[in-house]
């Protein structure tokens, strides 16, 4: 199970207007209402398949779109770990690891 990220904490004095994720935790949904704008906020969490990532699109997508039916002048805002990489060399490895990996190929080349 993937945890959702935890939105609009401390300080935030708008409203949350309507809220919904997925069972597994693996997007949360908002709209809020701060003074006389209105934000549908979205948070993704992929899969680690990518057949499953795939079909992630398409759940969000039919409540954001609903959303927007009722409130068309919304701002939209989406972000996330959506678990794509295009290299998974460069991923994986912390960049203290990949810093020694490229000194130690520099100095094989001379």
């Amino acid at each position: 199970m993937s945890a959702s990220v935890g939105t609009l904490k401390n300080h935030f004095t708008g409203n949350v207007i309507h809220s919904k994720m997925d069972g597994n935790g693996h997007y949360v949904c908002q709209v809020i209402g701060f003074n006389i704008v209105f934000m549908i906020i979205t948070n993704l969490n992929g899969y680690n398949t990518n057949t499953e990532n795939k079909s992630l699109p398409d759940s969000v997508e039919q409540q954001v779109l609903l959303w927007l039916n009722k409130c068309p002048n919304a701002f939209l805002l989406i972000g996330g770990n959506f678990n794509v990489v295009i290299n998974n060399e460069i991923d994986r490895w912390s960049p203290k690891y990949q810093l020694k990996c490229l000194f130690k190929a520099l100095y094989a080349k001379t």
